[in-house]
């Protein structure tokens, strides 16, 4: 495995967000960058079309993903934000 360095900021998609969200498997590095910024060492920003994306995902598929509709969806990222992320 090479070095890896972390950067100051990120940006995530939705498919990552979502694994994330879901405790599901991320790749190391992707698990390292968040780890990092739920510490508040890195800021991850989640772009409007990610959230747009997760609450349609929810809409349309109901069982798309292991978060209980939109507020769950919300209510996650807020616990996010006071985790030192910035959106």
């Amino acid at each position: 495995m090479s070095n890896f360095i972390l950067a100051d900021e990120y940006v995530t998609d939705t498919v990552g967000l979502i694994i994330y969200l879901e405790n599901r498997q991320l790749g190391i590095y992707s698990q390292q960058i968040f780890n990092s910024a739920k510490a508040g060492k890195t800021t991850i920003y989640i772009p409007s079309m990610v959230l747009a994306e997760i609450m349609y995902l929810s809409e349309k598929e109901e069982n798309y993903f292991n978060l209980v509709g939109s507020f769950s969806v919300i209510s996650t990222i807020s616990k996010l934000q006071r985790a030192s992320y910035k959106f």
